[in-house]
């Protein structure tokens, strides 16, 4: 999916990707939004970036499961990972 935005000052920002859609800020009232080159709102554009994102998760759900590892001698060390289901 492609995801687009038009600020007020005519910079467009563009990206293929759902995580850095998400990071697009609504600004002002002026500025527009568009999936796959056609106009929607930022509510919708927004949405479905947040869908995509968790629709992602979900897949690499099935094939992988979150793991806590532990770097270094204290429980600050502790981070998570994901590993593929066997």
């Amino acid at each position: 999916m492609r995801y687009a935005t038009t600020l007020t000052n005519g910079h467009t920002m563009e990206t293929n990707s759902a995580h850095e859609a998400q990071s697009f800020t609504h600004y002002s009232t002026g500025q527009t939004f568009a999936l796959f080159g056609k106009p929607v709102t930022a509510e919708e554009f927004f949405l479905r970036a947040r869908e995509a994102v968790q629709a992602a998760w979900d897949k690499k759900c099935e094939t992988h499961r979150r793991v806590s590892v532990q770097h270094g001698a204290t429980h600050l060390g502790r981070v998570e990972k994901w590993v593929r289901k066997l």
